[in-house]
């Protein structure tokens, strides 16, 4: 086996293409995809820190709503206890005076 050792300047010095009066060399189209590659990671690591905080934003806000709504149905549960004892109330008085009427007929 040959003992050489690669040599990685002279390829990434080696050009590529030319753009306008620029040549471009494959360290410069290796560095670029590089910093391309970091500036998408960087981008897709803040958008989920975003998408994460505005989730849970979002989820705090349906348990606030839960929890008003079933204030809301308590509070309707204490009327219709209290409308049912009110109408028993007004039952029992109805017919203890339908009694009182019927002993005073007899």
């Amino acid at each position: 086996m040959d003992n050489t050792v690669f040599n990685f300047d002279a390829l990434f010095a080696r050009i590529i293409m030319h753009f306008g009066n620029r040549a471009i060399s494959l360290g410069d189209i290796t560095i670029a995809t590089g910093a391309l590659l970091a500036a998408l990671l960087i981008w897709r690591i803040l958008s989920g820190l975003k998408n994460s905080r505005l989730r849970a934003a979002s989820e705090a806000t349906a348990i606030e709503r839960a929890r008003e709504a079933e204030a809301r149905m308590a509070e309707l549960v204490a009327s219709q206890n209290e409308l049912t004892g009110r109408m028993q109330t007004m039952s029992e008085i109805f017919s203890t005076r339908q009694g009182g009427y019927d002993a005073l007929g007899q």
